[in-house]
């Protein structure tokens, strides 16, 4: 729609998948170490919390600098790279703000209410 396109080009989906998938996994370890680091003094529950706040800057950063790169893509006028890197962008925004959320919120779930 944005295009004016009726369709995306075949690649588009394939390569906005393995972007936004390459930066989760990256957060999900850079956010799983911390908690180990954090998780041997205190409790689950804060120990997330304080991994997460730790973290939160470093996947910003990288979602700003991600959506730098690929923003740069869409004066090339290559209708597959435009749309790859609207994609890409797009994820970006949603994994930032969705990912933190969901990844604390399961973490916590996998611990016995009773040992906190």
């Amino acid at each position: 729609m944005i295009l004016d396109q009726s369709q995306l080009t075949w690649t588009t989906p394939f390569f906005a998948f393995i972007m936004l998938i390459a930066l989760g996994v990256d957060y999900s370890i850079f956010l799983m170490m911390k908690y180990r680091e954090f998780g041997v003094e205190s409790r689950p529950r804060i120990a997330i919390t304080q991994a997460a706040g730790v973290i939160g800057a470093v996947v910003i950063s990288a979602a700003i600098i991600l959506g730098g790169t690929f923003a740069a893509l869409m004066p090339s006028g290559v209708l597959t790279l435009i749309q790859v890197a609207i994609a890409v962008m797009i994820g970006l925004t949603i994994l930032v703000f969705v990912l933190p959320i969901t990844m604390s919120a399961g973490i916590t779930l996998t611990y016995d209410r009773k040992n906190e």
